[in-house]
């Protein structure tokens, strides 16, 4: 049986805060020509001073890369069977490649001369074009297949990225801003395309939750969920002895989904800050929170037991 897959709010989030960096990063070389179109020439000067042993290197890491990454990565998902998120991967790709190019035919097309300058470093389309597609997919491969997330592949996955970026750069036909502009652009289209299809969960289930609670010495004889939050879930417990527990179950998968509450509430009350989007830093919070206010004085149960459930879910109770 598949595991679950949820909609990440923090996918969603991610997604427009990459695409607003994208036309941050358009916005910025489209207002400053002059200077990126200066900036460009330096570069290009730079670039040609590289010794040659050096561009070797980033021709080979660049060239190697982009064919060996995705196709070690789908042979790791397809000895692990994971169909679906090889199928996952695969899709965002082609989704990635196809709207880059589009979006560069559109403004090699119909774009201003200015912009087409910012991010293809000259305003011929047959010299330069302001987007780069393989990039831009090579990240989105990194978001989606979650190469970006583990150790050991993500320094290969980002060092094979700088390499196509770096070469892509000195090659020429192409400007930094545009560079930039096409990683960004990958790496929201990623993460939409996270949250569109949706992740396989790892929250941890009622039994997982029960033996974490028993092996820190409480045996409990019935557990059931009393509310739902935007993190997480609330439950009440009873002991073998009769006493009772109140459980707080944080999950990893809904980190973000309280980003507007907490948002909201900041404008409304000043000196609110944190957006929770991290699970250890909400379950350090929610510790810390529990803990002072029973020093203060004020009649609430002690914290008994703060720990990780699994790696998708952690408890305070």
């Amino acid at each position: 049986m598949a595991p679950p897959r949820v909609r990440r709010p923090v996918d969603l989030l991610s997604g427009l805060l990459w695409l607003i960096g994208t036309a941050a990063v358009a916005g910025l070389g489209y207002l400053a020509t002059a200077t990126a179109a200066g900036f460009e020439t330096d570069l290009a000067s730079a670039g040609a001073k590289l010794p040659a042993v050096i561009r070797f290197v980033l021709n080979l890491t660049a060239g190697l890369g982009i064919v060996a990454l995705p196709a070690a990565a789908a042979v790791e998902a397809a000895l692990r069977r994971r169909f679906r998120a090889l199928l996952d991967t695969a899709a965002a790709v082609f989704i990635t490649l196809t709207l880059a190019s589009a979006t560069s035919l559109l403004i090699t097309t119909i774009g201003s001369e200015r912009l087409l300058l910012a991010l293809a470093g000259s305003t011929s389309s047959a010299r330069g074009t302001p987007a780069s597609p393989v990039l831009a997919a090579l990240v989105a491969l990194l978001v989606v297949g979650r190469i970006s997330s583990r150790s050991g592949w993500r320094t290969v996955g980002w060092l094979v990225a700088i390499a196509t970026a770096a070469i892509t750069i000195l090659t020429g036909g192409i400007s930094a801003t545009g560079v930039i502009a096409s990683m960004t652009f990958g790496a929201g289209i990623g993460y939409f395309y996270r949250w569109a299809f949706g992740s396989e969960t790892a929250r941890a289930s009622d039994e997982q939750i029960t033996a974490v609670l028993a092996s820190h010495g409480y045996e409990v004889e019935q557990l059931w969920t009393t509310t739902r939050t935007l993190r997480g879930r609330h439950y009440a417990a009873t002991l073998i002895d009769g006493r009772t527990l109140d459980v707080r179950v944080l999950d990893r998968d809904l980190a973000g989904g309280d980003f507007w509450h907490t948002v909201a509430r900041s404008v409304r009350v000043r000196g609110v800050g944190g957006m929770g989007m991290s699970l250890q830093r909400t379950l350090e919070r929610a510790t810390l929170m529990s803990y002072a206010v029973s020093r203060s004085g004020v009649p609430v149960n002690e914290v008994v037991v703060v720990c990780q459930v699994g790696p998708g879910s952690a408890i305070v109770a």
